[in-house]
């Protein structure tokens, strides 16, 4: 993707505050960037619009449950979801551990004490792990996170962390974000091809989704079949 810089540019040209090939103000570019840090802050409230998954690798010890987040027991930036994790040993040898509900977690009867492969966890969003059993000293957890946006990515000179599909989105959203300011108004068009493409990156971001989206046990509802009575 384009440097922040750079779509900061093209946001402002968009609006007709530069013209092609003249350079924005300082105080243009500064006032700019927070407007483009708000903007990529709200879009968090939206989960389609939350850029990318973030697999993380942990070393695991001799207990059952683990904190999450900056200086804990896996010392990171704490996730807003746990989407899926595997657990490899020191051979490679792989194996799925299924990420659980709360409700699930807490309907297995047994959580083994023993150190073991866990075949399910839990995550709170508080940043707590737990695991259905206490897990094997040098495995190897590898998590794929749904991260929170951080500001401290946004420079001006480096490109954003975001796939590619997001810079119309981002240089149009932020042209909008900004006309107010310098007295402009934007005309349908620019806000047609934004919308257009919010709902490509939505729709680019869903379908991502859709191959891991789980159901809770508890709303799904098993039905037979009784030969004197019909269905049940």
């Amino acid at each position: 993707m384009a440097t922040v810089r750079t779509l900061i540019k093209s946001a402002l040209r968009t609006i007709g505050v530069v013209s092609s090939g003249e350079q924005p103000a300082a105080s243009e570019v500064k006032d700019a960037l927070d407007y483009l840090k708000q903007m990529l802050s709200s879009w968090q409230t939206e989960t389609l619009m939350v850029p990318a998954y973030v697999r993380e690798s942990f070393i695991l010890i001799n207990q059952r449950d683990y904190t999450i987040g900056p200086g804990l027991d896996f010392d990171t930036v704490q996730p807003m979801q746990v989407i899926s994790a595997y657990i490899q040993d020191p051979t490679g040898l792989q194996r799925r551990v299924t990420v659980t509900t709360r409700n699930q977690y807490d309907a297995i009867p047994i959580k083994d004490v023993d150190s073991n492969w866990p075949a399910f966890l839990y995550y709170d969003p508080t940043g707590l792990i737990r695991f259905t059993s206490i897990t094997v000293p040098g495995d190897q957890l590898v998590l794929t996170m749904l991260k929170p946006f951080n500001q401290d990515t946004v420079v001006l000179d480096e490109a954003l962390e975001f796939p590619d599909q997001y810079a119309r989105a981002i240089r149009l959203g932020l042209a909008i974000e900004l006309a107010p300011e310098y007295g402009k108004q934007i005309d349908q068009v620019i806000a047609a091809q934004y919308r257009q493409a919010i709902a490509g990156v939505k729709r680019i971001n869903a379908a991502d989704r859709a191959l891991i989206m789980e159901v809770d046990a508890a709303l799904i509802r098993t039905r037979g079949y009784d030969i004197h009575n019909g269905p049940t």
